[in-house]
């Protein structure tokens, strides 16, 4: 319950859908990776920020959106462990 603090107008957080709409000439959808949307909502951007202006609620937020990041790769690289064939991989660590 301390994010509300942070985030006083109840901004979303990332989800697996998120897209990006590119204002170019054609309006062309792009998924958003975690790491891109913590990237953009860590940036400092023009005026007051309530984020970066918290001191050490905004360093928690940082520790918890690594945490989620480096969770969610893990859990990627568990679910396709197969796919990616780490197995075969393994002798060049050991050497």
């Amino acid at each position: 319950m301390t994010y509300p603090l942070l985030f006083p107008r109840g901004e979303c957080s990332w989800n697996t859908g998120m897209e990006h709409v590119e204002e170019r000439r054609t309006a062309k959808r792009i998924r958003v990776a975690q790491l891109q949307y913590y990237a953009y909502r860590l940036s400092q951007q023009n005026g007051f920020s309530i984020l970066h202006s918290s001191g050490k609620l905004f360093q928690q937020h940082i520790v918890d959106a690594y945490v989620k990041t480096e969770g969610s790769r893990l859990h990627f690289l568990r679910q396709n462990r197969k796919d990616l064939r780490i197995e075969l991989y393994r002798g060049l660590l050991d050497a």
